[in-house]
């Protein structure tokens, strides 16, 4: 039902935008911002305005190769998480009230174009990462060029996704992200080389693109339950916490999986109730991730 309502709503937005006087790329781009969901990490930072004003005011510069202070750089992801969170709160307040003015629209894209400034910056700042890392894989005859596109596509994606108030170092998380892209690069490279000596078919590289795809939507939907378990976005018992890790190891790397029966004996429940908990928790995780992607 929710759902449903959410598309109508969505519809709605959508023929407002383009019967609207905006312009055809302000038009695309709001369009795009309402389709892609858009979430802010929780930080009480974000709720004082004068120090987010200050924060705004700073032009802090950022050159390729050239690598930043930590301290400059959790800045700058805390005023792309202000940004985010500006969006977060338009979009929800537009499509609660189905309609929108154009002051509204004029926020959304400006804040919008903020955030892309921002993820820019870091992206830059961090470039030397992707050719690191391009350089240290060294993988026979895969090209270089290749590795470092694909490895710049993940870091892009990983600077829009990073939670810097968990405490992990960005330059960690980011190179952990591209090895396993480069990894996957090299890969798919050798399988068609395996498979066509000569060269490589077209409909054969669209298969492992919808394949490399599918491997990336599967590893963020891991990164985003692990949010959510984190945070405890979606209000999980103690015990439902600990049914959840237990059962399914791939949320923290160091677990491995145990049956229903074992994780009774671990917790003190039968097997049964362990298997009720585990229905109960995923329907709650399920219902979390659904709204914080409308949002």
């Amino acid at each position: 039902m929710v759902r449903e309502k959410l598309k109508v709503a969505l519809s709605g937005i959508y023929e407002k935008i383009q019967a609207s006087e905006l312009s055809i790329a302000q038009k695309k781009q709001c369009i795009r911002i309402f389709r892609l969901p858009v979430n802010f990490v929780k930080d009480n930072r974000l709720r004082q305005s004068m120090l987010m004003q200050e924060l705004f005011n700073q032009d802090i510069k950022v050159y390729p190769g050239m690598a930043i202070d930590l301290e400059i750089q959790e800045l700058l992801f805390l005023k792309m998480n202000f940004c985010k969170m500006k969006i977060f709160n338009l979009k929800k307040r537009i499509l609660n009230a189905g309609s929108f003015s154009l002051n509204q629209i004029k926020q959304l894209l400006k804040w919008n174009t903020l955030r892309m400034a921002i993820n820019s910056k870091i992206v830059t700042a961090n470039m030397g990462l992707v050719m690191a890392m391009a350089r240290y894989v060294n993988y026979a005859g895969v090209e270089f060029t290749e590795l470092v596109s694909d490895g710049g596509i993940t870091l892009m994606r990983a600077t829009d996704k990073f939670d810097y108030t968990r405490g992990c170092k960005f330059s960690t998380y980011a190179c952990r992200a591209i090895l396993r892209t480069m990894s996957r690069t090299a890969r798919i490279w050798y399988r068609h080389r395996k498979m066509f000596p000569a060269q490589l078919e077209p409909d054969w590289e669209k298969v492992d693109l919808i394949d490399h795809r599918n491997e990336q939507e599967f590893e963020e939907m891991i990164e985003e339950i692990k949010v959510i378990l984190d945070h405890n976005l979606a209000n999980l018992t103690e015990t439902e916490q600990a049914v959840i890790r237990l059962r399914f190891p791939f949320l923290d790397d160091e677990a491995e999986r145990v049956t229903l029966k074992e994780a009774g004996l671990i917790i003190g429940l039968s097997k049964e109730r362990i298997r009720q908990i585990q229905n109960k928790s995923l329907t709650k995780l399920r219902t979390t991730m659904q709204q914080r992607i409308t949002f």
